[in-house]
C-alpha cells in the first residue's frame, strides 16, 4: 500500500496548473492522482495507442470527449476511448483531484 501523505510528492505537469501522482506506472497502464488548479485547462488532444479513464475526487472538473462537454462531479467516471479527443478544464475556485488511468491498446 502507498502512503500518499508520505510518497510521491506532487510532479508537475508540462501544463500549467496541473500536478501528478504515480499510483501505477507499467508498460501496459497507468493510474495517477492528478491535482487542478483552479481556472486551469488541459488543452484537447488524444491518444491513438491507449483508453483513458477518469475518476472525479473533488471539484468540479469540465471534461470533454470528442463533441461532448460535461461538468462532473465526485464520484463521476469518464472513458477516453483511444483515439478520441478529450480535454480536462476547471473552471471553478477550488481545487479538483482526479484519479486518471490508462490501458494501452493492442
Amino acid at each position: 500500500m502507498i502512503n500518499l501523505s508520505t510518497n510521491n510528492e506532487w510532479e508537475k505537469s508540462k501544463i500549467s496548473g496541473f500536478f501528478s501522482r504515480d499510483l501505477i506506472n507499467q508498460k501496459l497502464g497507468t493510474v495517477k492522482l492528478i491535482k487542478i488548479d483552479p481556472h486551469c485547462h488541459y488543452p484537447v488532444h488524444k491518444h491513438y495507442n491507449k483508453t483513458e479513464y477518469a475518476l472525479v475526487l473533488t471539484g468540479t472538473p469540465e471534461i470533454e470527449v470528442g463533441n461532448a462537454k460535461c461538468r462532473c462531479s465526485e464520484g463521476d467516471f469518464v472513458i477516453f476511448p483511444a483515439s478520441a479527443t478529450h480535454a480536462i478544464s476547471n473552471n471553478g475556485d477550488d481545487f479538483c483531484e482526479l484519479v486518471i488511468g490508462s490501458i494501452l491498446v493492442m
